[in-house]
Parts: C-alpha cells; structure tokens; sequence
C-alpha cells in the first residue's frame, strides 16, 4: 500500500509594489516582486522518474475502487503537473469521477485545489474561480471554517491574477472572518500581508500600512524567518507611500530586510532590498548612495541570472546617469535593457525601454532620434495593446467554454441517473411508464432552453468585453495624443515663438515689415492656444485628477450657452465610467451646438449612492426621434452606454427641443 503524504494547505506570499515618480524615474522605483498566492496548492514532487510511473500505474491498475485509490490517481497527476499538464489534468479528472462514485468529498476538495493550480498556470482563471466555488458550496454545507477561508483565498487568488483587486480584496476579507473563528492565527497573518499587498494595489495605503502592521507583528517572533522579512518588506513600501511619505521609516526597515537575507544567503531578497534602499535615498535626495546599492542590485541579479531583476537595475542606472546629465552612460545601460529586452521578447519591458530611450533623445534635443523611437514605441504599444484584447478575447472564450462543458456534463449526469430509475421502474405498470416518458420529455426540453439561454448569456458577455476593450484602447490613445500634442508639437511651437522673439529683439527688421512680424507671432499664440485646448479636451488633466464634477464645470465654463448643475455627493467613480460620461457629455453638448441651433444648454447630474443621472437639455429646433435617423456621435454615446448596462433614453419633437437622459447603476458603494 502506497502511503500518501502531502501539506495540502501551503501559503507562499510574494509582493510587489510599483512606485512612480517623476518622468525620468517613473519607469524603476519600487521592489519589483510578484503577487502569489498558492492555497491548497498540489505537493511538490521532487523526483519525476519513469519507474515510480510505471510503479503507480501497476498499483492503480490492481486497486480497489475506494479513497486510496483516489490519493493514488492525485500522486499520478502531480507527477505530470510540471512538465505535462495535461496529461495531470487527465488523472485529476479520473480522481474526481471516482471520488462522486464512492461519495468521497475530500476528493472534491483536493481535486479543486490541485486541478485549478493548474488552470492558473495556463490562464484559465475564469475556469479556476468555477471550480472553486463549487467547492465552497459544499464546505458552507459541511461548515468547515478553515477550508471555507482557504476556498475563499484560491478564488481572491484567481482575481489577483485577473488584476481584479477590488473582487480579491472582498474575497479575503470573508476569509479572515472564518479565519478568526477557526483560531488559525498563522494563516490570519498570512492573509493580513495579502491584505496589504491588494490595499497597495487599490492606492489605500492607510489600510495597506494597517493590515501590514498586524502581519509584520505575528510573524516578529521569527526575526529571520521569510514571513517576517517579506512581510517587513511589503510595510516598508507601504511607509513610502503614506501622504506624507514616512521615507526614514521605510528606509530602516528595508535596512533590516537586508541583513536578514544577508544572513539567510536569500539572494533574490538581498537584491529587492537593495532596489528598495536605493528608492529611499533617492527620495532623500542622497543619489550618489542610491547609485551605490542600485549597482550591488545589478551585480546580485547578474549572479542569479535573473533576466527581469537584471532589466530592473540597468533601467534605474540609467535614469540615475541620465538625471546627472551623463547622456553616453544612460545610453549604454538603455541599450543593454533593450537588447536585454528584445532577446527574451518581454514586449512591455521593450516598451519601457524605448519611451527612456525617448526621454533621452530629447535631453540630449536629439529630435531625429526622438522621432525614431517615439515611432517604434507607438508600434510596441499598438501590439502591447492587441495582446491585451486577444487576452481579453481568449479568457472569455475560455469561461464560455468551460461553462458549456459543465452544462453538457450536468445534463449528461441527469439523464444517466434517469435512465438508472426507468430501469429499476420496469416491472410498473404501462401508464406509469407513459407518465415518466412525458416527464423526462418536458424535462429535457427545459434543460436544453436553460443551456441555450445562458450560451445566449456567455455570448453577450463576450462581445461586451470586446467591446470594453476596445474603449480602453481608445482611451489610452486619446491620453497619449493629448499628451503628445501638449508635450511634442506644443513644446516645438512653444520654442519657435521663443525663437522668433529673439529675431525680432537681436536682429534688424524694417518699420514696414514689423506689423506682419508682430501678427506671425500673435497667429503663433493662437495656435498654441488652441492646441492645448484641444489636447485638453482630448483628455482633461481635471477629469484624471479631480473627478467628474470639476472637469464638467470647467467644460461648461468655456461655452457661454451652456448652465451646469451637480446634486448629491461628489465621490470619485471608476476612471473608465468617469471618462465615459465626460466623453458623452462632450459629444451631447456639441451636437447641441452644432446641429440644434440651441440657445441655452442645460446640464444636470445627480449623483446617490447607488446610481448617476446624466441629463442634457436644449431649447434648440429638436427633431423627431421616429424618422430622423442618429449620427455617428449618438450612436457612438449609446454603444458606450450600454457596455457599462446603463440606460439612455431620448425626448425631442419639432420646435420644442431636445432632453437626453441617462443612468448608471453603481455597483458596490453603500
């Protein structure tokens, strides 16, 4: 008899904070770690052989159908989990069928774990969160405190790696509560350093320090153990953060990290300290010690062969050397990321690289160079952008996927266990049997319109996250044309003007000709003018940085026509919907403008708690909503509505003007 041993509830906490600061150091201050986070994780297997294979598949071969052969099918996947993931997945799904045959529900609850570490690893989140929360129904059923907290972790686990942090963070803070009753304080602490890991992530960082006090607290009685320096860490950075920034706080306890993975010979730890103290002293304004640790970062992450920690380092050099003004030295630590970067295709740290390639151009007023590389960095963020919608794309097809294979096996085990009746029912009488043919008739045929009906579902799901996608990039270039339109052409007219003040104060210009120069130089103004205005429209700097209402009212106040009203709070929204009603808000009032001969304009928003009312009205010529057939822009504001499920509706007659209405519902405020 084999004898299975495992620790089947592992928690491995790495985290990573990013920090950004000024343009030409953006690209490299913070620790640069991973969020992972494995609950009931499948036990290492240290030894792959091909004879204890061959020894497992003779065991199985002979077993009996009970629970150890289940623990037998999991040792045979977890053989594979590394080099051949399917083929583990295969044994895991053998496991779990007979698990359901022999009524065995701690093969459920291993199956969950080790089969969505899995899915994970390729992606399929979706598939995983699926998986596990059909475990936590039947752990809430068994009222198993301790799993239902460790189900609870793999679930905010999966959205961590979807980025869905604000998901994960409610996810783990359900678990903490049935933590607290279960009395597993070594677990609790664990999940008070994810806790402030994802409050980092959501920019609170009074929270983040918080939870992270709790965690660095507990795991203190083992000064040099990796909890406690990992944990350390992650405080540290969250110090860095505060408004205002506890800089010297952070700095000791970085300080401490390092002599502890300097005893532990942690190398990877001793660099991300090193990376760490080196933002300290740059916020010190101490940069020649910044340099100093941020080279032993290097040489460490060299040692290790670490392709991203070595990347890390050579981008902070070169800021370090470009920000001193030693142009050929942060040339020669970019070029090396980039090939660095180009060798190992990791897109995004090409991309890095290249706008730090552009910043140095225009430091050295290389206009040539910045051209070249502004090219290729729109080229790396088209594809960055396009991988990121086939991701999209891919995950939803995925869970649609997934979720029409549990529908079909759910219908499958159904009829099987109908079939199971009709058999024991044979020996009744024929109307009896007429009477369950009937049955299973209608049944089936509710089945099938249930399953078309939630296929039906999916689909629309995943033409909405198309879509969403597509709003997202375009957001993203309309900041990088405003940006580019104020910060390129805005900063070369901005220099010819200059220029050209200074021909008309060092050199000879005749008494005829001045009028016409002084008008060049008046047009100039205009044009600069406008340009800012336009790239401000394109994406306000009040919208990004002060919400909603401020950047409608400064709107509002640039059209004399046009009266703003706000009611109720002005709490901030998400920056996808905000950015959404300022563009349709945008477009409504132009086209009152343009098309309605209005008047007067009338903006309204009411904002509560768990909904916003945007209504635009105008005393224009109006139209009727039956024939008069919508323009691109209304079109374009009633798609985008309904990719956040809002509500538009349009009011207008001949004569009597125009109103547009339209509601979100907002999801998760109190």
């Amino acid at each position: 008899m084999l004898v299975h041993f495992s620790v089947r509830a592992v928690l491995t906490l790495i985290s990573n904070f990013a920090f950004m600061h000024n343009r030409f150091c953006s690209l490299f201050f913070g620790v640069l770690l991973g969020l992972t986070i494995d609950l009931l994780a499948p036990h290492a297997v240290q030894c792959q052989n091909q004879s204890k294979i061959d020894s497992l598949l003779n065991v199985i071969g002979r077993a009996a159908p009970d629970t150890n052969k289940v623990w037998l099918l999991f040792d045979l996947g977890e053989l594979y989990v590394n080099n051949n993931p399917d083929l583990a997945k295969k044994y895991y799904n053998q496991a779990l069928e007979l698990s359901e045959d022999i009524n065995y529900t701690r093969g459920f609850f291993i199956y969950a774990s080790d089969y969505t570490y899995i899915l994970n690893s390729q992606g399929a989140f979706d598939s995983a969160i699926i998986i596990n929360q059909k475990a936590l129904e039947i752990a809430r059923q068994e009222n198993q405190l301790r799993r239902i907290a460790i189900i609870l972790g793999n679930i905010g686990k999966s959205h961590t790696y979807k980025s869905e942090y604000q998901k994960a963070l409610e996810y783990f803070l359900e678990a903490m509560g049935y933590l607290g009753k279960a009395g597993d304080k070594d677990l609790e602490a664990s999940f008070n350093d994810i806790l402030q890991c994802l409050y980092h992530y959501l920019k609170q960082h009074e929270k983040a320090v918080e939870y992270g006090e709790k965690a660095v607290a507990y795991f203190s009685k083992d000064s040099l153990g990796y909890s406690y320096a990992n944990a350390l860490m992650n405080l540290s950075t969250n110090y860095m953060n505060l408004k205002p920034r506890q800089i010297e706080k952070g700095l000791e306890g970085h300080l401490k990290v390092l002599k502890i993975a300097r005893t532990t010979d942690n190398l990877r730890m001793e660099a991300s300290a090193l990376n760490s103290i080196a933002d300290c002293y740059n916020e010190l304004g101490r940069p020649a010690e910044a340099k100093m640790y941020n080279e032993k970062a290097l040489e460490i992450a060299r040692k290790m062969n670490s392709v991203r920690s070595i990347f890390t380092s050579l981008m902070r050099l070169g800021y370090f050397e470009l920000r001193s003004n030693h142009f050929s030295k942060a040339e020669s630590f970019f070029m090396e990321a980039l090939l660095l970067s180009q060798d190992h295709q990791m897109l995004k740290q090409e991309k890095e690289c290249t706008g730090a390639l552009v910043d140095l151009a225009y430091a050295r007023n290389d206009y040539q160079a910045v051209k070249q590389f502004e090219t290729r960095l729109d080229s790396l963020s088209n594809v960055v952008l396009n991988d990121a919608i086939q991701k999209a794309l891919l995950e939803m097809e995925t869970k649609y996927d997934t979720e029409k294979k549990e529908l079909r096996i759910t219908a499958l085990e159904k009829e099987r266990r109908t079939a199971y009746w009709l058999v024991g029912a044979a020996g009744l009488i024929f109307l009896l049997v007429v009477f369950l043919l009937v049955y299973r008739h209608r049944l089936i045929r509710n089945q099938k319109k249930l399953a078309e009906q939630q296929v039906k579902q999916l689909e629309q799901e995943k033409q909405l996250v198309a879509t969403q996608a597509t709003l997202d990039g375009e957001t993203a270039e309309r900041t990088r044309l405003a940006r580019d339109l104020h910060d390129g052409l805005g900063g070369m007219l901005s220099v010819v003007r200059l220029n050209l003040k200074d021909v008309k104060s060092g050199g000879y210009i005749a008494a005829d000709e001045m009028s016409r120069f002084d008008k060049v130089l008046s047009m100039l103004d205009d044009s600069i003018r406008e340009l800012r205005r336009v790239a401000h429209h394109m994406m306000p700097e009040s919208l990004l940085r002060y919400g909603l209402k401020v950047s409608l009212t400064d709107f509002c106040n640039e059209i004399p026509s046009a009266h703003f009203h706000y009611f109720g709070n002005d709490q901030r929204l998400e920056s996808n919907l905000e950015i959404l009603i300022y563009r349709s808000v945008h477009e409504l009032v132009n086209n009152a403008l343009r098309h309605a001969e209005a008047a007067n304009i009338n903006l309204q928003v009411i904002q509560e708690n768990d909904r916003i009312s945007v209504t635009v009205q105008d005393d224009g010529i109006g139209f009727d909503t039956d024939t008069v057939t919508k323009g691109m822009g209304l079109e374009n504001v009633i798609n985008r509505v309904a990719t956040y499920n809002g509500k538009m509706s349009i009011y207008s007659s001949p004569g009597k003007g125009t109103e547009i209405n339209i509601e979100f519902e907002l999801k998760g405020k109190s």
